[in-house]
């Protein structure tokens, strides 16, 4: 398994005969490619690593694993590029053979996409198929994102060639580690990272021809146990990337040259070699140093060899790099060069890591991050890196001649880079410092919005102020430390602004507040005065009353926007209470857009209920079986909800524990006064008063029998009670070494678990339970846990802001911690099916996380403005939280806010949705599956309709409800009749090309279909009898609607048209292509159907008049939309996207409400309007139905309800108004 030899050293390559220098046409202006890695194509000019490269193949072949470990600028990239792969192509691997597909890539944020777009790549998985409004590069991330099988099941779909391997590459792997830090991660058990490395590690125990090869830095190596089996897998198929030796190091440098026709002069040749020594950190720089003396010398006219003076004019080894970026730098502009130091500085990262990185970033997003600067923004980026780009340069990538677009990738060429030109590391150094002063300014943002921290003051303000008069910085720059740029400038410029009002007196500031509030009033009263005197003049001039009642609505909509102003304001400001009273005030008003589009703002961060406890904060919370509400209160009171009678006046001070017992018959609270107290809930009477503990008692649990209750708390005891009495029963446990924090029985009752402030987590088997004492440790202080319903899984709550999911039976960690924010949790608690996992905590924090999904990001609740305490789950599966603002917060189910709730039972991913046109059921097509369910209650009205067998695309009701149709993915079109359901449906077309779309005409007698062979058919209803019409569209057809008179049928089809047929005989009446608009993924006729509004693939929404006239765009959104749909009013539009939302439009102004109505998990799949355009049904993948309230009526009501329960404080508008009557 040996690699062709190469020549001896003093002697041309074999192949270039007599003269080297007729190697061959077309060979490079310089054989070193600087300090860029080699590419595979320069295979030819790479020398020195043949015994390396055998070694390589053979590590390869025990695991189908290799990890390619050294330092930075050994030439790790270059050893796979030009020796490992090559190697494989000739059939190195003989096992293997010689058929191999490579997919290369580098993690970056986003380390699924990242391999998912080297995989669609040519020579990698990549092959012709229609995906619709998905690339073959989403196809396969979403592929991978299912499972970790899912690189596994890529290979498996893409059925190539028997024989065929798939080698996976991912260079710079340490980049994974970087943005795990950061917290760009998903929700549950696994972030991107995590899931990226259980993808390459099921590839590799799965016998599959999947062979991974992975790229790192040596320093990296410790990081790698973070992740479950990575480290198993790396000692398996390490590859340490050796030291070249003397003779390894001559070819390498002589070699190339050779190659070219020329030749190094034997004193430089071992100069060289010495220069270089043993250090491989020198092997990147000895690549640019022979790139500049060779064009030096080339640059000369003279003959070869290349001698020492070329070596010398250059700068030798140690100085050449720095000297060549020098010359670059100064020869720019003043204004290139502040927007080079910015460029620069975002592509370094030692913040994160101080080992330092690299940071490839986005063209588009780095001309974002460096246009901070006005001056250096006037200096066009492309032309900035131009010269960094240069072939003689090459410290950055791409090189030139590949056209800068606003998705292509700049890159350092070698992070050797940051280490060896002393400006960018300053730069880097400086960019270190900005990001620092970055995080501790939103962090104290973030604090203080809460009421946990007070403004800056000098010298601190002071420093953070130079901060951002140096820095420039833009929101684009905080993202990539994921951070928010305008939160944290807010509370700067707030401390700023309070710095300079104290130095005015205290009274002179508040007297001029109380000035400014009168002036206020004073202009709005005369505004309303003078308003009003110019109607009286009117009307006493003899103007009509109609002039007098535009008068009076342009009066009441110029108050709905500045209410809807205000709105906004609140909200951003952290008040939700204030900000729903006045969008309610608002829509009250006038019903205008802006009204509207506040309202939905505000309630999209709402509860479903919330009130005051009355209890001065809310320490404590415990559900009874009947669905009692107990709060334990800082006041020491215990209180009831719903509200059942006076509060119990229970201990002396902080109430921090409350536990019923599990027939609901005794309640136990626990206080900062030492004393457990059990009560009778018949009369709430107290039946024992205990006070055997040394120290407040934070923890009680009732065992599930009710025969135990146990407690625990700053004596380190745990003292086992009678469920009944109270009284001890044995020993006290004494395994804590500090304050014992939570207590939870298993769910058999056979384990009890505890936490402490010890950062322990120990199992106490009870009773006669053979299973062994077990503890772990975690490294901060442990506040609470709770068990899964099924016995199988521990969550704990750190204050280190970790949840962290426990194998019970082991006590070891499920994957990493689950993503939040740094601030301590307090409690958290598993919803009754174990699907849901919710986490509170300091900073105001209530996340959930969707462990059915562990893909996924939690959804984050930010209504309390305090630390959130408590937590309990009410039987309906929503749940309620508690803390320090004294709020009780009631959160549903289904994590999208009071507007949207889940179709009971619909739970799996539905691609297509109809509502029966009397609105009582819904239809949803659950892969070939479609479903028929009551609208509200989600009931199955009729068994699953059956006869396809792919995926359902379409659904369409005829206008009397009997009659369903589908169009599947397996070419099938049927049609059902809902009153049999039973009966087989009628097949009208029973297999072929995939069908996309059915539409139903509004008469329900005709019926169209089409999909990807752009054919358009019509038949007959009822009887399901084919006309002889037909159509082509001309390319895959994407979607199909029927005016509503029936005259015409529009297609939008994949080949960005939009055509019009008559509906009679499908002869052709129109043909619409927006230019550059790309693929039309839906279409929706407006109200009056004078228009059609289109989701295009790159100019997002556009509305085009069917009557003539240019075609103009909708929002400001360039986003593709993967569905449309027009409420039945016209007055409204629905969209979703790929990243799940669903917006609603405002079809007279053309825009979209600012606030999604939702927010999916997955891509948005389906949309359909109730008849009574009430309500909204849509679909995600990965997620089931959902219905969401649209009428903003109901809206303004919700939020006046809530309003009620938590009035704001210093309102000054009235009391939050009736929703009003509408015809």
């Amino acid at each position: 398994m040996s690699a062709p030899a190469r020549p001896p050293e003093g002697r041309a390559h074999p192949s270039l005969g007599e003269d080297a220098a007729q190697r061959q046409v077309g060979r490079p202006a310089t054989p070193y490619p600087g300090i860029r890695p080699f590419r595979e194509d320069e295979e030819y000019l790479f020398f020195g690593r043949e015994s390396q490269v055998d070694a390589m193949v053979d590590t390869l072949a025990r695991g189908r694993f290799l990890a390619v470990i050294g330092s930075s600028g050994c030439g790790k990239s270059s050893l796979v590029n030009c020796g490992l792969r090559p190697a494989l192509h000739r059939g190195l691997l003989t096992r293997a053979g010689s058929a191999w597909r490579m997919a290369s890539c580098r993690p970056g944020g986003h380390p699924l996409r990242a391999l998912a777009q080297a995989l669609a790549a040519p020579g990698a998985l990549h092959r012709e198929m229609d995906a619709g409004p998905f690339s073959l590069a989403e196809f396969i991330e979403t592929t991978l994102a299912m499972s970790r099988r899912g690189l596994v099941e890529a290979w498996q779909q893409a059925r190539l060639p028997e024989g065929s391997n798939l080698l996976v590459i991912v260079d710079q792997f340490e980049e994974l580690f970087r943005y795990r830090q950061l917290g760009d991660a998903g929700p549950a058990d696994e972030d991107p990272a995590t899931a990226f490395v259980n993808l390459l590690l099921q590839a590799r125990a799965e016998d599959v021809p999947i062979h991974v090869v992975l790229t790192m830095r040596s320093d990296f190596l410790g990081d790698c146990a973070r992740f479950a089996g990575l480290p198993e897998a790396i000692n398996g198929g390490q590859y340490l990337v050796p030291r070249m030796s003397r003779d390894d190091r001559r070819a390498a440098i002589l070699g190339p040259a050779r190659v070219c026709g020329a030749d190094i002069e034997p004193t430089l040749l071992t100069r060289l070699v010495n220069d270089v020594g043993d250090d491989p950190d020198q092997l990147s720089l000895l690549q640019h140093a022979l790139a500049r003396c060779w064009a030096h010398w080339q640059a000369s006219g003279e003959p070869s060899p290349v001698e020492a003076r070329h070596y010398d004019a250059v700068g030798t080894l140690a100085h050449a790099l720095n000297q060549h970026a020098e010359e670059i730098f100064a020869t720019l502009p003043a204004a290139h060069q502040l927007r080079c130091a910015a460029a620069f500085r975002a592509l370094t990262d030692t913040s994160t890591d101080t080992r330092g990185i690299r940071r490839p970033t986005r063209f588009a997003v780095l001309e974002a991050i460096t246009a901070g600067n006005a001056e250096a923004a006037a200096a066009p980026l492309a032309e900035v890196l131009a010269p960094f780009r240069a072939p003689g340069a090459a410290f950055l990538m791409p090189p030139t001649g590949e056209p800068l677009e606003a998705d292509t990738v700049i890159d350092l060429a070698h992070e050797s880079l940051m280490r060896i030109w002393d400006r960018l590391r300053e730069w880097g150094e400086r960019e270190a410092d900005a990001a620092r002063m970055l995080r501790r300014l939103a962090d104290a943002a973030e604090l203080h919005a809460a009421g946990e921290a007070s403004l800056w003051r000098d010298p601190e303000l002071q420093f953070a102020l130079d901060w951002r008069t140096r820095n420039h910085p833009t929101e684009a720059w905080a993202r990539q430390y994921g951070r928010a740029l305008a939160p944290a400038l807010a509370f700067l410029d707030a401390s700023r602004e309070a710095r300079d009002a104290a130095v005015a007196a205290e009274a002179a500031r508040l007297e001029s507040e109380q000035k400014a509030d009168a002036e206020r009033r004073r202009n709005r009263r005369v505004w309303r005065a003078t308003l009003g005197a110019i109607v009286a003049a009117t009307l006493v001039a003899g103007v009509t009353g109609v002039l007098w009642q535009r008068a009076e609505r342009a009066s009441e909509v110029a108050v709905s926007r500045q209410l809807a102003a205000q709105s906004a304001a609140e909200l951003t400001g952290g008040n939700l209470a204030r900000a729903l009273e006045l969008a309610a005030a608002g829509y009250a008003h006038e019903p205008s857009f802006e009204a509207r589009d506040s309202l939905l703002a505000a309630l999209a961060d709402a509860p479903l209920d919330w009130r005051h406890a009355g209890q001065q904060g809310v320490q404590a919370l415990a559900r009874s079986p009947d669905g009692t509400l107990a709060s334990g209160g800082r006041d020491g009171s215990i209180r009831f909800f719903p509200d059942r009678g006076p509060p119990l006046a229970a201990h002396q001070e902080q109430v921090l524990a409350l536990a019923f017992s599990p027939d609901g018959k005794l309640l136990a609270s626990a206080g900062i006064d030492h004393r457990v107290i059990l009560w009778r809930m018949a009369d709430r009477q107290p039946v024992a008063t205990l006070e055997d503990h040394d120290g407040p008692v934070l923890a009680l649990a009732f065992s599930p029998d009710g025969r135990l209750l146990a407690s625990a708390g700053a004596d380190r005891r745990i003292v086992l009670r009678d469920g009944a009495t109270g009284a001890p029963v044995g020993p006290a446990i004494t395994d804590h070494a500090d304050t014992v924090t939570g207590l939870a029985f298993s769910p058999d009752g056979k384990t009890l678990a505890s936490t402490g402030y010890d950062g322990n987590l120990i199992l106490h088997p009870l009773g006669d339970n053979p299973a062994p004492r077990r503890s772990a440790s975690h490294p901060a202080v442990l506040h609470g846990l709770a068990w899964s319903p099924d016995g199988r899984q521990i969550a704990t709550a750190s204050a280190d802001g970790h949840a962290v999911l426990w194998q019970a039976d082991r006590l070891v960690p499920i994957g990493e911690p689950l993503p939040g924010r740094d601030a301590a949790l307090r409690k958290v608690g598993f919803s009754d099916d174990g699907r849901r996992l919710v986490a509170v905590g300091e900073d105001g924090q209530v996340r959930i996380h969707d462990l059915a999904r562990p893909g996924n990001r939690p959804v984050e609740h930010a209504v309390h403005r305090g630390n959130v305490l408590a937590l309990v789950f009410q039987p309906d599966g929503s749940f309620v939280t508690a803390g320090s603002d004294d709020l009780l917060v009631t959160h549903g189910r289904s994590g999208h806010g009071p507007l949207t709730t889940p179709l009971p039972g619909a739970d799996d991913t539905a691609w297509a949705l109809a509502w029966r046109p009397d609105g009582r059921v819904i239809a949803s097509a659950a892969g070939a599956r479609i479903e028929l369910r009551d609208g509200v209650t989600g009931k199955p009205v009729a068994p699953p309709l059956a006869g396809h067998d792919a995926i359902v695309a379409s659904l369409a009701w005829s206008p009397d409800g009997r009659l369903l149709a589908g169009a599947g993915q397996d070419g099938r079109l049927l049609v059902w009749n809902t009153a049999a359901p039973a009966n087989p449906p009628l097949r009208l077309v029973d297999g072929g090309p995939p069908l996309r779309r059915v539409a139903i005409r509004g008469d329900g007698q005709q019926l169209a279909a089409a999909g990807l062979d752009g054919r358009i058919r019509l038949w007959r209803l009822p009887d399901g009898a084919p006309l002889a019409t037909s159509a082509d569209h001309g390319g895959p057809v994407s979607d199909l609607a029927w005016r509503r008179d029936g005259s015409l049928l529009a297609s939008s089809g994949l080949d960005g048209h939009l055509r019009l047929w008559r509906g009679s005989d499908l002869q052709p009446a129109g043909d619409f292509a927006l230019p550059d608009a790309g693929a039309l993924y839906r279409l929706a006729w407006t109200a009056g159907d004078t228009d059609v509004a289109l989701a295009t693939q790159r100019h997002g929404l556009i509305l085009w008049p069917v009557g003539g006239g240019p075609a103009r765009p909708l929002g400001r959104e360039a986003a593709p939309l993967l569905d449309l749909a027009l409420s039945p009013d016209g007055q409204t539009l629905a969209s979703t996207d790929r990243d799940g939302r669903v917006f609603l439009w405002d079809m007279g102004s053309g825009q979209p409400l600012h606030a999604p109505l939702l927010h999916h998990a997955g891509p948005g799949l389906a949309l359909a309007w109730a008849p009574d355009g009430t309500r909204l049904a849509s679909a995600g993948w990965g997620q089931g139905v959902l219905v969401s309230r649209t009428a903003a009526d109901t809206w303004a009501e919700h939020a006046c309800g809530l309003v009620r329960l938590n009035p704001p404080e210093g309102a000054d508008t009235p009391a939050c108004p009736p929703s009003p009557e509408r015809p």
